[in-house]
């Protein structure tokens, strides 16, 4: 009875074996799994990277693709198992005869090609001190200032008169070409001196700086057919004087108009929404800070003025 009992005994031990074996195989299994879960953060960085590069088109300023690299064997940036690169982007050429794929390069030429014309405009018809350009952040801004010892020839308008005297009519003739061919927004400012006016025609400097405005649009899209789409009239009255003074001659220099030829195309301008456009403008009767005029009034007579008439 004792030997047939460990007989008994000894072959119920013999499943440790095959337990002990499974027990092992699944420790190795899970070593190897948390092993390979271990990522290398800058490896992979690196592939994201060199994946992207790979991949990604670039795009020209007019939203179009003019450029894009492909994969090819044995030149790729993606390297199993040693060193991963990103690709280096080739230098992007612009297909030639495409008008848009000059991008900034065109348009900074445009405007460099705005500022000399106007200038040479300037010292051909001696007026010099009061046609005046620059180039800012928003574009080319061309600037014709009244002077208080000016021939009547020079002088835009007539005091409290939104209707175009002979010779800014002239001037405005000499400067329609270089604007004609341009693509960009422009934006056509009346600005007045700090006297106030009230005439049935123009209650105050708002309506008065506001018409200039439109009697200079008018005349480019009429005699010119410039598109009456580039352009947006402003009336700021007295609120942006280029001199301080309370004299004559300072008076004159704030009676001005600016043409503003932007770095936006009439495209680009268009797209804004009509919510945003309201968000620039404010109640007349608070402070100003760019009102718009929308509207394109034909010339009136002028009224007789009750004050001094800027």
């Amino acid at each position: 009875m004792s030997e047939e009992g460990g007989e008994g005994g000894g072959h119920g031990a013999v499943w440790l074996v095959s337990y002990a074996d499974m027990v092992t195989l699944l420790l190795a299994f899970f070593v190897v799994m948390y092993t390979m879960s271990q990522v290398d953060a800058e490896k992979l960085k690196k592939l994201v990277m060199s994946m992207h590069s790979a991949f990604s088109p670039t795009y020209g300023d007019s939203g179009g693709v003019i450029g894009s690299r492909k994969v090819r064997p044995g030149t790729g940036g993606l390297v199993l198992g040693g060193h991963i690169t990103p690709q280096t982007a080739p230098p992007l050429t612009p297909s030639a005869g495409r008008g848009e794929v000059k991008g900034v390069s065109r348009a900074s030429h445009d405007l460099a090609s705005v500022a000399d014309g106007v200038r040479v405009i300037a010292k051909e018809m001696k007026v010099e001190k009061q046609l005046k350009t620059k180039v800012s952040g928003r574009g080319v801004v061309i600037s014709l200032e009244e002077s208080a010892t000016s021939s009547g020839s020079l002088v835009p308008f007539e005091s409290g008169s939104a209707a175009l005297l002979p010779g800014f009519r002239r001037l405005l003739d000499r400067l329609a070409p270089v604007l004609k061919d341009l693509t960009n927004k422009i934006e056509v400012q009346g600005h007045t001196d700090r006297r106030p006016i009230r005439t049935a025609a123009f209650p105050s400097n708002w309506e008065l700086s506001g018409a200039r405005a439109g009697s200079v649009v008018r005349y480019l899209v009429q005699h010119h057919g410039l598109r009456r789409r580039q352009f947006v009239c402003s009336g700021f009255a007295d609120t942006v004087p280029v001199a301080h003074g309370d004299n004559p001659n300072d008076w004159a220099r704030n009676r001005r108009i600016e043409i503003v030829v932007t770095r936006q195309p009439i495209d680009n301008y268009d797209s804004m929404t009509r919510a945003d456009a309201l968000t620039q403008q404010t109640d007349i009767t608070g402070p100003i800070q760019n009102p718009v005029f929308t509207g394109l009034p034909e010339p009136r007579a002028e009224a007789a003025a009750t004050q001094a008439a800027p």
